[in-house]
Order: C-alpha cells, then structure tokens, then sequence
C-alpha cells in the first residue's frame, strides 16, 4: 500500500465520522425538541383557570376520562357550551342526542384530523360570534392542536390536559413517533 491510498482514505473517514456525529446530533435534538412539545407542553393550561370562554371544546375521540373532564369544566362554570367531535368510532351519538343542562354542539369534522377540527371550530366560532375556546385533549396533543387552532381562529385558545397519563412506554414510543409526523405535516401545510 503507497502513501497516496493512505491519505485518501482519512478524509473519507473523517467526512464518515462527521456525518455520524450529525446524525447523532439531529436525533438527539428530536428527542428534546419531542419531549417539550409532548410531555411538558407550554401550550397546557390548569382546568382551575379557564373562566367565561365561550366553549368547552373536547377533541378528538372523546374517551370518557375526556368527556368527564369537558363537563367537570363545564360544571365549574368555565362555559355554558360544549362540542364534542363525533366520528364513526366514537359513541357519542347518545350523549349528543340526550338531554344536557349546558348546550351541546355535536360537530363531524371533514377530514377528521386535528386540522378538520380547528376548520370546524373556526366555522362554529364565527356563526355564534365566538371568540374564546378551551379545548381538552390528551397532553401528547396539546402543542399541536393548540398550534392549528391558532392558524384558524383568531380568539383565545386554551388547551387542558383531559389527565389521563397512564400510558405505557410503548405507547409513549408511539406518540413519539406519530406526534414527530403529523407535526412534520402541520410543517409542511399552510393556511388553516
């Protein structure tokens, strides 16, 4: 081997080193970047200090913990107006037909993604002269729920974490995964 194939090699070497240590560095920064937006979210705010919004808004599949958590606000008087989004796997049909001692709205968003929610809000919101919300969904979701209402709405927007933190590490893994995709999507998308 002559000195020339030697001193050829070390910058392949080292460029490969570099492209490693990037690597390491972008995935490192991932995980920060997930673990605010996912598990301490700045966007969640205590379900104590919501006061006269003028909507309860339950995202998503309204689990039962999340349900109670929307009517709870609504019995401490944090509005007089629930939505709830129904969808063919949520079996809220019941609860949206039944008598209720605050108004219930019953939206079916078109699509139903988090973005169909916010243009749905953002319909409702402007035929009542809304212009306060406080959605209630799962923490792993508040950053980018509350970041699509935002593109949408232009009132105020809280967001409460329905508290149900009981996931497992393989569930977390997922939202990890499935959070760092639609949130690449919010990315890529423009307008509400």
């Amino acid at each position: 081997m002559n000195i020339t194939d030697r001193t050829s090699r070390q910058p392949r070497r080292r460029s490969g080193r570099l492209i490693v240590w990037v690597i390491i560095a972008v995935l490192i920064g991932w995980l920060l970047l997930m673990v605010r937006w996912l598990v301490f979210p700045t966007a969640i705010s205590s379900a104590n200090s919501i006061q006269n919004v003028d909507a309860v808004y339950v995202l998503g599949e309204a689990t039962p913990e999340r349900l109670a958590k929307g009517i709870a606000m609504i019995e401490t008087g944090a509005s007089d107006h629930l939505v709830v989004t129904v969808t063919p796997t949520n079996r809220l049909h019941a609860f949206c037909s039944a008598e209720q001692d605050f108004e219930v709205h019953c939206i079916s968003p078109q699509p139903e993604t988090t973005r169909g929610e916010a243009r749905q809000w953002a319909q409702l919101a402007g035929a009542k002269q809304w212009d306060s919300v406080a959605i209630v969904t799962m923490r792993p979701h508040a950053t980018r729920s509350s970041w699509y209402f935002q593109r949408c709405f232009d009132g105020q927007i809280s967001v409460v974490d329905d508290e149900v933190l009981s996931l497992s590490v393989l569930q977390w893994a997922r939202q990890f995964v499935y959070e760092t995709g639609a949130m690449a999507k919010f990315a890529m998308s423009r307008g509400c």
